[in-house]
């Protein structure tokens, strides 16, 4: 569960009477302690739950009743990201913390397409770049990250030749703190498409770049150990194929078995215990974690 505080103001030149506050929708709960009464001026924080119990954008309302003259009730739209129940756990990367996948035959993709996805919660922005996925040290490379100057920041999708050039697409979507999002990237002949939480968000046309390299895939931080990713990450997933945008929204949300087509990657980071995380893909290239990782139920 998520919980989020709401504030409650009288800005008018009379008592307000808060007499109720509701909630639709199973996954919102309100805390209400039951009717109250703000002076001229003074205000008071509400509580609000979120318990998701499915995949994917869950809306709800959140309903204020009172004795305003002219508001009786004001309505406020609530919005959350579940999960689901089958995604039980993920990986917290606090401070430090990251995941080293080794190089395996089935990430060189070359000049050719590929996608990767992955579930990210941010609890802070830090410093200029927050790496989720990349493949890079030198040579060519590729990345999914987070570009922030400590705040609310765009999904950077890219790829680059140490040196000589970068091709990169930002969201137009900022992220913030305290909620879960579904990101992805996509690279199909020379177009990158960037998609954020199943919708399509940016796409551009750029040089085609041969990202092969011998490099490890690191999760939560750059090989540099400079850019870590402060929050969770879940359901990493790489495909040596351009995934299509029908394909990206049916399974954003969705827990993956592994035996999908094109799927060359799959680290559900769900393990729990230890500090090996498990590549349900045909690859079946195994990784392991490092310094200071939480597993969050």
């Amino acid at each position: 569960p998520v919980t989020a505080q709401i504030e409650i103001s009288n800005d008018g030149n009379a008592e307000l009477t808060v007499t109720n506050i509701v909630t639709t929708g199973e996954s919102f709960e309100v805390d209400f302690p039951g009717q109250f009464d703000l002076a001229p001026g003074e205000s008071r924080q509400i509580e609000i739950t979120f318990t998701p119990r499915e995949f994917g954008e869950i809306s709800g309302v959140l309903m204020v009743n009172s004795n305003d003259p002219i508001d009786e009730e004001v309505v406020i739209n609530l919005l959350g990201t579940g999960i689901g129940d089958d995604v039980n756990r993920a990986v917290d990367t606090q401070d430090s913390a990251y995941a080293v996948i080794p190089d395996h035959d089935s990430y060189h993709f070359g000049t050719g397409d590929f996608t990767v996805e992955a579930m990210i919660w941010i609890e802070e922005f830090n410093g200029l770049e927050s790496q989720i996925v990349t493949k890079s040290l030198g040579g060519n490379f590729f990345w999914l990250r987070v570009a922030t100057l400590n705040g609310p920041g765009p999904i950077s999708f890219g790829t680059g030749e140490l040196n000589v050039n970068e091709e990169s697409l930002l969201s137009t979507t900022h992220l913030e703190t305290g909620r879960w999002y579904h990101i992805a990237g996509v690279r199909s002949e020379n177009t990158l498409t960037m998609y954020v939480n199943g919708e399509e968000d940016a796409t551009g046309e750029f040089g085609v770049i041969n990202i092969d390299n011998n490099n490890s895939i690191y999760i939560g931080n750059s090989h540099a150990l400079d850019d870590n990713f402060n929050g969770i990450i879940d359901e990493v997933r790489m495909w040596n194929a351009p995934r299509s945008p029908q394909e990206i929204a049916d399974n954003a949300f969705e827990q993956l078995i592994g035996d999908e087509e094109s799927i060359v990657g799959l680290w559900q980071l769900n393990e729990g215990i230890g500090n090996r995380i498990n590549d349900s893909s045909p690859t079946g290239n195994h990784g392991e974690l490092f310094l200071d990782y939480e597993w969050i139920d």
